[in-house]
């Protein structure tokens, strides 16, 4: 008997390190791919059409994750947080590494969608059953580590996929996305704390109108996030306006992000903890609009790396911070869809963001861009932390 309560804290503690690392399926569509691009585009043909097909490869995993969002929710709320996870692992696995076999590049690009469809679902089966273990700063302390896991991850894949690229072929690092495999056979050994997959009756039954009560919520993810990818997808642009356009110069500079983003990672928990929600909600606005009003009226990499160190640390707290409002609102037979339509939300946020900012740009300058956008976080974190909270309580689940 002693024997087996052994092996069984044993699967538990394994479950819970898989959990942990299953946000890190959503970093890989993006981070074993990107340092590939321009060798990926000599091979598909010269000129832009070339760059085009390359880039392809990263953005429909993308529209992968948003539309497959809502999808993996539907399948998560009925066959049960632990199957999707299996499943979506074995989906991610055979997609990921499609490119070292696949030669028709409509071919390729499917199987892209796909694995953003499994990166999507992963997440949303690891926060389901992380929901169903952890409440209050405990489960933030999860999320932030599922953060600081990413951000370690993200320098060690962008190694491995030059270095595999260098070695062999660009077809190479595809293979990373063979630990999947590996992931998968240590769930499948693992004991998850998994929520009771529910039969919904009675008013409960309107699923429809659960999340449509979550409209806020959503509506106020798209805009955050537009704002969470400004140095992400704009950064570049300010450095090469102020004479900063060496790769090499602005890939230092951008590390700062990477490094704030463990930082952050870490410390999450305990800054919930202490703050609560609707403190920490505005701190994560404040440091935003911080990073971009000092971005918009400085010049120079030493002002710049100041900046990605505060957007950094803000750009790192606010996924666990939504994931978290998520799982809190939502009523328990509708977890996984409100996790679906929340990464609709997010990746909207980030397809809208050069739709809205470039125009902006271009009529009033890099700098200037960013200084609006920055006043404009300043001054919700004013208003989050002045008018009153009125969230309803928190909708738990129970556990067996």
């Amino acid at each position: 008997m002693a024997d087996a309560a052994s092996a069984m804290r044993w699967r538990q503690r394994l479950g819970l390190g898989v959990l942990v690392s299953a946000s890190v399926f959503t970093l890989l569509p993006v981070a074993a791919i990107s340092p590939l691009l321009s060798t990926i585009a000599a091979h598909f043909g010269a000129g832009g059409l070339g760059a085009l097909k390359a880039q392809s490869i990263i953005t429909l995993s993308g529209i992968g994750m948003m539309v497959g969002g809502p999808f993996a929710g539907w399948l998560g709320d009925r066959i049960g947080a632990r199957r999707l996870l299996l499943i979506m692992l074995a989906l991610n696995g055979l997609a990921g590494s499609a490119g070292l076999y696949l030669t028709d590049l409509t071919a390729l690009l499917a199987s892209r969608v796909l694995l953003g469809v499994s990166a999507v679902g992963i997440a949303s089966a690891s926060y389901l059953m992380i929901a169903s273990r952890f409440q209050g700063a405990a489960r933030a302390r999860m999320l932030g580590y599922q953060i600081a896991v990413i951000a370690i991850a993200g320098v060690a894949c962008l190694l491995a996929s030059g270095a595999l690229a260098a070695a062999f072929s660009w077809r190479a690092p595809f293979g990373i996305y063979l630990v999947a495999f590996v992931a998968l056979a240590l769930g499948v050994v693992s004991v998850f704390p998994e929520p009771p997959v529910r039969q919904v009756e009675g008013p409960k039954a309107g699923s429809g109108k659960a999340l449509l009560r979550m409209w806020p919520v959503f509506a106020m993810i798209v805009p955050l996030y537009l704002a969470a990818h400004m140095f992400v997808l704009q950064l570049s642009f300010v450095l090469a306006g102020d004479g900063i356009a060496s790769p090499v110069t602005q890939s230092r500079i951008m590390t700062a992000l990477m490094a704030m983003t463990f930082f952050s990672g870490i410390t999450y928990g305990r800054i919930f903890e202490k703050a609560g929600a609707r403190w920490t909600f505005a701190l994560i606005l404040l440091l935003m609009g911080l990073a971009d009003v000092v971005l918009g009226l400085t010049h120079g990499a030493g002002a710049a790396v100041a900046a990605c160190v505060l957007s950094g640390f803000a750009g790192a707290a606010a996924p666990p911070y939504v994931i978290n409002l998520v799982l809190s609102r939502a009523e328990p037979h509708v977890q996984g869809r409100a996790l679906g339509l929340m990464y609709m939300a997010m990746y909207l946020g980030d397809f809208i963001n050069p739709l809205v900012i470039n125009p902006i740009r271009a009529a009033l300058g890099n700098h200037m861009a960013f200084t609006i956008v920055g006043l404009a976080l300043v001054g919700a974190a004013v208003l989050r932390a002045v008018l009153p909270s009125k969230a309803p309580a928190a909708v738990t689940i129970e556990t067996a």
